[in-house]
């Protein structure tokens, strides 16, 4: 088993080793991005291993409720369930220190908002702001780019903020708190209206 994909893709064992990363709240945000991911065309590392485990770029178990994908061209995608918020935080400082004996080529942080749906606060501005709060207090330069996104070392490393939330209004048939299942719900509702109100 290749832990970093078959050899003639990139990411493949001849290249240095490097993961991007995913962290996010709890179980059901990692089961999104398992669907999320799937649907961009990444494979699911433990299927396709044919094996009970899966090692990561450094040749580690990946375990503790981690799920593992491959790209389309081979590299390496790690997605961590940090059970609640300030644990999210908490590993993205972590990760973030550990990218130069790891490399580091994409670092996703995922929150809910959890206000209510009725506040009209950028919800992604102000989690990238946290995240550039805690960069700020190591002393990491970063330059955003036309998306949003922090680059880290020259590029090397680019970090991204996704905050659940759904735009819709206040509505009876939605969660009143924006977080991930607001979010599907609302989805669900756009696609199938005469579900609404089963939820």
């Amino acid at each position: 088993m290749s832990p970093t994909g078959p050899p003639t893709e990139a990411g493949g064992p001849s290249r240095r080793p490097c993961e991007s990363v995913v962290l996010c709240e709890g179980y059901d945000d990692r089961a999104f991005w398992k669907g999320w991911l799937c649907h961009l065309r990444c494979t699911d590392a433990l299927e396709s291993s044919g094996g009970p485990l899966v090692l990561d770029p450094w040749n580690r178990r990946v375990s503790g409720g981690q799920y593992a994908f491959y790209s389309a061209s081979g590299s390496f995608i790690r997605v961590v369930p940090c059970k609640g918020k300030e644990q999210v935080l908490r590993q993205t400082r972590t990760r973030l220190d550990e990218r130069n004996t790891r490399d580091l080529v994409h670092l996703v942080v995922n929150l809910d908002a959890d206000e209510d749906a009725s506040s009209d606060r950028d919800h992604t501005a102000t989690l990238r702001q946290r995240v550039i709060g805690l960069l700020d207090s190591r002393q990491s330069p970063y330059e955003p780019d036309h998306g949003g996104n922090l680059l880290l070392d020259d590029g090397a490393t680019m970090v991204s903020t996704v905050c659940w939330h759904a735009s819709d209004p206040p509505d009876p048939e939605l969660p009143d708190k924006q977080t991930l299942e607001r979010l599907v719900c609302s989805a669900i509702i756009s696609a199938y209206p005469e579900r609404g109100p089963a939820h």
